[in-house]
């Protein structure tokens, strides 16, 4: 069992990550969706915001309009309503399933196993559906045998191997944020 305060620390590591999950979920009710487009420069200019044509609209919804993230690293930008408010929802769920105890967790343990199944079979149904699928599928399944001499490779491999020996740390999250550049 790690040190508590590793604990403290990978709490606080996945309720942020919930409170942006809330935030998105909360988000996703609006019609049309704010990462769907960019957004108007303005009044008094014409086209789009200059940043988002840069990038996408959902780069932009996640540093600006989410994160509303500053200029520089130095400059403070101040609370986000919304993502504290998401963040003390994350807090009151997790009190919540404290207070409750182990005996009402069996019954949220039926559905959040089974329901991240239900999800990967509908969007396995959807993805065979989809205009080239057969052709995804056979080059999904044909390795490229070339590619095995690479370090490159082999850095993904040993990736994935961290991955799966740090699933109960936190490490796979945090890890993963420095993959994604």
């Amino acid at each position: 069992c790690p040190p508590p305060q590793v604990c403290v620390f990978v709490a606080l590591y996945y309720n942020v990550i919930i409170a942006w999950s809330l935030l998105y979920l909360a988000r996703s009710f609006q019609h049309p969706l704010p990462w769907q487009s960019c957004p108007s420069a303005g009044p008094n200019r014409t086209g789009g915001e200059p940043e988002c044509a840069l990038s996408s609209p959902t780069t932009y919804f996640w540093y600006r309009q989410t994160l509303d993230v500053t200029p520089e690293m130095g400059v403070g930008g101040g609370l986000q309503p919304a993502l504290v408010g998401g963040l003390l929802g994350a807090w009151a769920l997790v009190g919540a399933s404290l207070l409750k105890g182990i005996k009402s967790s069996g019954k949220v343990l039926y559905v959040s196993t089974l329901f991240p199944y239900l999800v990967l079979f509908c969007l396995l149904v959807r993805g065979l559906l989809l205009e080239g699928a057969p052709e995804g599928v056979r080059i999904m399944f044909t390795p490229k045998v070339s590619a095995w001499g690479t370090g490159q490779a082999w850095r993904q491999a040993a990736t994935q191997v961290f991955f799966a020996l740090g699933l109960g740390f936190g490490s796979v999250i945090a890890y993963a944020s420095y993959g994604a550049r």
